[in-house]
């Protein structure tokens, strides 16, 4: 049986820890390993997480992070900077298949990993698998929570971790090393609130983002001059810019790979279409219904596997 390591980088979800649990312990596949990261949380979350973990006997890790007064999306790494995964004795003690990234607000439909890690397992083509958040557009790039990662990506970034989370960068890792992106429309998740890349908060933090990754003014005021057109938030992405300009002035982006895929020419060549992303994904529908959320069988396995592979070679 394929083996899942599930990891939650939280702060501050009391509110949403038992429900999280309870859902992902209904899983047809629950993963073998929960490690958990406090990000500092200054509520009781951890106590929370661990008794509901107890609970249901779902295997877990904890980490904790120094306890902080607010979160910051732009430092999440950090978090698995001190961890990095892959140090950890249990895990380098058992061979896992596949990384699973779990937002504490998330939701699944029962049958979620397993259909996932079995299309995964099948299509070896691809090194990580996105799916949609219900009532959101999403974008073309697997991201966020109910994100899977095949494990051969996950080793690739040991010691790579940067102060972002390290969602973007196992996309441009897995693309360096030969695999493609892979997004399934109709496999759809659930939150307990808008996801942050589309909310006012979200494009703050994108604006303090491009400044650590050495945006000069002149492009950061071109940028948001496009996001006003498009009418998402640039008042927003500009506040965020200059708070980092005047505030966090020495921090800056130290890897080349991340430095080069976010520059302002290709950030806004994509955006408005002029270039294909380095991770963009192939994205299809597979016949999910209500039915396959609940249960599925090795029939249905192989007729998503057999539209991938035929989307594969119409692209």
């Amino acid at each position: 049986m394929l083996k899942i390591l599930a990891i939650t980088e939280y702060y501050n979800e009391v509110e949403n820890i038992p429900g999280l649990v309870k859902n992902l312990s209904s899983q047809t596949h629950v993963p073998d390993l929960w490690l958990i990261i406090d990000d500092g949380s200054s509520d009781n979350s951890t106590e929370v997480f661990i008794e509901n973990l107890e609970k249901f006997n779902i295997p877990h890790l904890l980490y904790r992070m120094p306890p902080k007064s607010k979160p910051n999306a732009n430092l999440k790494g950090r978090a698995f900077t001190k961890v990095d995964i892959l140090n950890n004795e249990w895990v380098q003690q058992n061979k896992f298949d596949f990384l699973i990234l779990i937002g504490a607000d998330t939701r699944f439909p029962p049958t979620y990993i397993e259909l996932s890690t079995k299309i995964m397992h099948k299509l070896p083509i691809f090194g990580a698998l996105g799916a949609r958040i219900r009532n959101e557009p999403g974008g073309s790039t697997p991201m966020g929570t109910g994100k899977i990662v095949c494990w051969d990506v996950v080793k690739a970034t040991s010691g790579r971790y940067w102060d972002l989370d390290p969602d973007s960068l196992w996309n441009l890792i897995a693309t360096n090393m030969g695999y493609k992106l892979l997004i399934i429309l109709d496999l759809v998740i659930n939150v307990t609130r808008p996801t942050h890349m589309y909310a006012p908060s979200g494009f703050y933090d994108y604006g303090k983002r491009v400044k650590y990754l050495g945006w000069n003014l002149s492009s950061a005021l071109a940028y948001s001059a496009i996001l006003f057109v498009r009418r998402t938030h640039p008042q927003h992405f500009l506040r965020g810019y200059i708070h980092s300009l005047i505030r966090d002035k020495n921090w800056r982006c130290n890897d080349p790979e991340v430095e080069e895929h976010f520059s302002v020419k290709r950030m806004i060549q994509r955006l408005i279409g002029a270039v294909r992303s380095q991770d963009e994904a192939l994205m299809t529908r597979i016949g999910i219904d209500k039915q396959r959320e609940s249960a599925i069988d090795e029939e249905f396995v192989h007729r998503a596997v057999s539209i991938i592979r035929s989307k594969i070679s119409n692209r």
